[in-house]
């Protein structure tokens, strides 16, 4: 017996990802304490995990269409990979601002879990920087094509973090003076 192809097992994996962690959402959503929870706080999250479970799926259509070897779809993959993750990371981005302090999703740092407010603002900033890195992974991926667009993502990458680590002091300075 001949072993699978590694684009075979990664294309079964992929599902079996998004199911994972949809389980692992409800599980740890069932084990948080009641009195922590306040009506609508998960709501966000919940939007959030969907749109991974659709990015995830949307990843499997991609494999599963390299598994027919389509010379089309050689040339358009990297293409499709990077629109993806910049839509993803677009959607994410404009949810981001309405999460509530949870484990799951957003910038969850012992200062930001303790602090609603501080955890509002700082997620604010992410979902924005979020947003823009988005919209640069698109665009990049349509005008510069590979691997051009790599190399001005990783730029970008690393601007945002840059951008987040300065908020964030910048954010906790403030809140330590009020």
């Amino acid at each position: 017996m001949t072993p699978l192809p590694r684009r075979v097992l990664i294309a079964f994996l992929l599902p079996t990802a998004a199911a994972v962690l949809l389980w692992l959402f409800h599980a740890i959503e069932l084990h948080r304490p009641v009195g922590v929870r306040e009506p609508g706080d998960c709501a966000a999250t919940e939007r959030i995990i969907f749109r991974i479970v659709v990015f995830i799926g949307g990843l499997h259509g991609l494999v599963v269409l390299q598994l027919t070897e389509a010379p089309w779809i050689r040339t358009w993959a990297p293409l499709l990979v990077f629109v993806l993750i910049g839509t993803l990371l677009v959607s994410v981005g404009n949810l981001l601002p309405t999460t509530r302090p949870n484990v799951l999703v957003g910038i969850r740092t012992p200062r930001s879990l303790r602090s609603r407010p501080f955890w509002m603002e700082i997620n604010r900033v992410g979902g924005y920087v979020t947003v823009a890195l988005g919209v640069v992974m698109i665009v990049a991926a349509v005008v510069l094509r590979h691997p051009l667009a790599g190399q001005v993502t990783l730029a970008a990458v690393l601007a945002a973090v840059g951008l987040l680590v300065a908020q964030y002091r910048r954010l906790v300075r403030d809140f330590e003076r009020s």
